[in-house]
């Protein structure tokens, strides 16, 4: 089998070429845009990668003095700005500035992605804390208490436990999804700050296939990311177990 990624690891340069005949090292976060095209945090070359539809991958830019880790990733849908994940820090890209620390002081990052108020949304999983971030780099938390357990039903977004917050996704209507990794749950957060739990599960769990999300019972284990697509169908990555679920709206 022969595929991005799947050869020997290493890296044969920036030259255009078929995604399938490139070496990567530790590719470590993905972003599609509506159109397909891919965007790779290939890690330990300290590049982000972009295929096009038609397969064909380049360089979109190299980051000085590499990527601490993460697989945090977004890119503007006219590539006019890139944030990505490193360490503690979400750092920025523009074509005319290149690579900044854009906001600092994280536990452990996990998703970074744009939502519809321009505000990029970032989930710390160490704290347990989902951040909207302003354009001047200052964050401010809008879901998550810290606490380092599940939590229940109900109540506002900060007073609600979101133990290791790895993902994030927004609406369009305002609203945002959160995926826990340690606590195994996917809330959602309305326009007004108010937490709901959408999908329970439990270390180790997986259930509920065919049935709606709301049925009883735990269905989920280790959230790693959350995504809507273009008909807002959520898809769910769940680590350890190695699923990948949709809730279908209807």
């Amino acid at each position: 089998m022969t595929a991005a990624g799947l050869n020997v690891a290493g890296d044969e340069g920036d030259v255009p070429a078929p995604a399938a005949t490139r070496k990567l090292s530790n590719p470590n976060g993905l972003f599609v845009r509506a159109d397909g095209t891919l965007y790779i945090v290939d890690l330990d070359n300290a590049k982000i990668r972009k295929v096009a539809p038609d397969g064909i991958m380049t360089t979109l830019f190299t980051v000085p003095g590499g990527i601490v880790t993460g697989r945090g990733l977004y890119v503007a849908a006219d590539e006019s700005e890139v944030y990505f994940a490193s360490g503690t820090v979400v750092r920025r890209w523009t074509p005319a500035g290149g690579v900044h620390d854009f906001a600092d002081g994280f536990v452990n990052l996990g998703m970074v992605v744009k939502d519809s108020r321009d505000r990029l949304l970032a989930a710390d999983r160490g704290a347990g804390i989902v951040y909207a971030i302003g354009g001047s780099g200052t964050r401010m938390p809008i879901a998550g208490n810290g606490a380092q357990e599940a939590s229940g039903d109900g109540g506002p977004a900060l007073a609600t436990n979101l133990w290791g917050a790895r993902a994030v996704w927004p609406r369009t209507t305002g609203g945002f999804f959160v995926g826990t990794h340690e606590g195994c749950q996917i809330w959602y957060v309305d326009s007004a700050g108010m937490a709901h739990l959408f999908v329970d599960g439990s270390r180790a769990s997986h259930g509920g296939d065919g049935q709606a999300y709301d049925a009883p019972g735990k269905k989920v284990s280790e959230l790693r990311s959350l995504a809507l697509d273009a008909n807002e169908n959520l898809i769910i990555v769940e680590n350890d177990l190695g699923f990948v679920r949709v809730v279908r709206r209807n």
